[in-house]
C-alpha cells in the first residue's frame, strides 16, 4: 500500500472547474427566469395599457368621457418603463442571460480559488492529506460471444457460410 500526502492545490485548475460548473449550472434556470421575467413585464404592460375606459352618458350628442386607469394612479412612468422593457427583442434578452451566467460562472470559480487557497494554507499548517493506495490488479474481460439465437439472420448466415467452408 503506498500512501501520499496532498499538500497543495491550484488555485487556477480550481477557479476552471469552478467557472466552468457555475456557468453550466446556471445558464438553464438564469434563461427561464429571464424568459418568465419578460413574459410578465410584456403582459403588464399590455395590461396597463389597456385600463383605458370609454363611460357614455345617455344625453343627446353622444356625450361621454374616457377614464384613463394609468394616468388616474399615476402610473405613466411605470408604464412606460413596462413598454420600454417589453420592446426588448430576444437578441438582447439572449445576451442579458449569458452575461449573467457569466457573472455566476465567474462567481463560483472565484469560491473555488478561495477554497484552494485556504486549504494551502491549513495544508502547510496540518501536513496536509494523507491518501493510502493499493494497486489492484486488473481482471482480463473475457471475449462475450453471441449464441445464433441472439444473432439476426444475415449474421447467421454469414456465420454458416464460414463454417461450411
Amino acid at each position: 500500500m503506498k500512501q501520499y500526502r496532498l499538500y497543495k492545490i491550484s488555485a487556477w485548475s480550481l477557479f476552471k472547474i469552478g467557472f466552468l460548473i457555475g456557468s453550466v449550472a446556471s445558464f438553464l434556470p438564469i434563461a427561464i427566469v429571464s424568459m418568465l421575467i419578460f413574459r410578465i413585464v410584456s403582459g403588464l404592460a399590455d395590461w396597463l395599457g389597456g385600463l383605458v375606459y370609454r363611460i357614455e352618458l345617455p344625453l343627446p350628442g353622444n356625450f361621454g368621457f374616457d377614464i384613463n386607469v394609468v394616468e388616474l394612479l399615476k402610473l405613466q412612468q411605470a408604464y412606460d418603463w413596462l413598454v420600454q422593457w417589453a420592446a426588448v427583442g430576444a437578441i438582447p434578452l439572449l445576451f442579458l442571460v449569458l452575461l449573467i451566467t457569466a457573472l455566476f460562472g465567474l462567481f463560483w470559480g472565484v469560491i473555488a480559488a478561495l477554497g484552494a487557497f485556504v486549504f494551502n494554507l491549513l495544508s502547510r499548517a496540518t501536513g496536509g492529506i494523507q491518501l493510502s493506495l493499493s494497486e489492484v490488479e486488473l481482471q482480463p474481460q473475457l471475449a462475450t460471444t453471441t449464441s445464433p439465437a441472439n444473432q439476426s439472420s444475415g449474421d447467421r448466415d454469414a456465420t454458416k457460410g464460414e463454417t461450411d467452408e
